[in-house]
């Protein structure tokens, strides 16, 4: 199978998610290439073999030279502008990296006559719903420009495939997570780390300066304990989702458009209360103002994935994924 798919480019490889799925593409005995502007990645997370072009995949003509060199197949684009805080802030930056280079991209892999094209989106597409529990045909009402963007190149995408005789996947990631088979989970260098990079965080200047606070952003939501709750997902098992996908589309012919996450939900305040319980008892979890653009509550409904690829998150479980983030500082 990886004969159909290989070699791969990916976009924004050189990044937390995009560093472990190279190293998953390689052990399918995958050629893996990577475009990485290097504004977030790190070209060292990256195994010395894999050939890293540090250019912006705006570039139409140089990222179809880029795919004709190394006779690519699939492109798995990761690159993005994620801070949801950032596109409440500043929307057209994320218009413009998130859509407007988007585009280009696919610009560039339709002149270079890629067969499958795989987008990794966000559950920010979806905004509040009802329930918490969503599905694929939920509707889409992104609360963030973040989110905006993600929807909007999904719709260029799914309206666009069939004219350039490509297969796409859509995954929507929830929050990925943890520390993965082939390298080690790492705190986030962005201006808005993840709520589990912060855990990180503050547990090594816990362990450096004694007692640190730790701020919850809000706790006057509409949940059972008034703190956003999310679906977090193992790193490996995102990464595995990500291969499933990529070979249901070029066995099948078909698009698919799926939900990644583990299907279960904790709140911020579960998370950090366990975290801290089991792994950091010198922190101290704090309340603070809601941050603009956060979702409630989402959990992810992934039966769909699961049909159509035989895929199952086995390595998601929360502690695990603690446990994986406190070895890591």
């Amino acid at each position: 199978m990886q004969d159909a798919l290989s070699p791969i480019l990916v976009t924004g490889g050189a990044g937390f998610v995009g560093a472990h799925l190279v190293r998953h593409l390689q052990s399918r005995n995958c050629d893996v290439v990577v475009v990485d502007d290097l504004s977030n990645g790190r070209r060292a997370r990256l195994p010395g073999d894999v050939p890293v072009y540090e250019t912006c995949i705006s570039r139409v003509d140089e990222i179809a030279r880029i795919l004709n060199k190394h006779h690519c197949r699939t492109v798995v684009h990761l690159a993005a502008s994620k801070s949801v805080a950032e596109s409440v802030r500043d929307p057209l930056v994320h218009y413009r990296n998130n859509l407007s280079h988007s585009v280009a991209l696919m610009e560039a892999s339709a002149a270079a006559d890629i067969r499958q094209f795989l987008f990794a989106s966000s559950a920010a597409v979806y905004g509040d719903v009802p329930g918490g529990i969503v599905a694929e045909d939920a509707i889409l009402l992104p609360k963030s420009p973040y989110g905006l963007s993600k929807k909007m190149f999904e719709d260029v995408l799914l309206s666009s495939v069939e004219h350039y005789g490509m297969t796409c996947a859509i995954l929507r990631l929830f929050n990925v997570a943890g520390r993965g088979t082939f390298m080690t989970h790492e705190v986030s260098a962005g201006s808005e780390p993840s709520l589990l990079d912060a855990l990180a965080a503050c547990r090594v200047r816990a362990v450096n300066a004694g007692n640190v606070e730790f701020q919850i952003l809000g706790n006057d939501y509409d949940t059972e304990d008034g703190t956003c709750e999310r679906d977090l997902i193992h790193i490996d098992d995102a990464t595995e989702a990500f291969w499933r996908s990529l070979q249901y589309i070029s066995e099948t012919g078909k698009n698919l458009v799926v939900n990644c996450g583990s299907g279960t939900s904790r709140s911020v305040k579960q998370i950090v209360h366990r975290f801290r319980d089991r792994h950091a008892p010198s922190i101290t979890p704090v309340y603070a103002p809601r941050r603009n653009g956060d979702i409630a509550k989402i959990c992810a409904d992934i039966s769909a994935l699961k049909l159509a690829t035989g895929w199952e998150p086995v390595n998601s479980e929360l502690d695990r994924i603690l446990v994986s983030i406190s070895n890591s500082s």
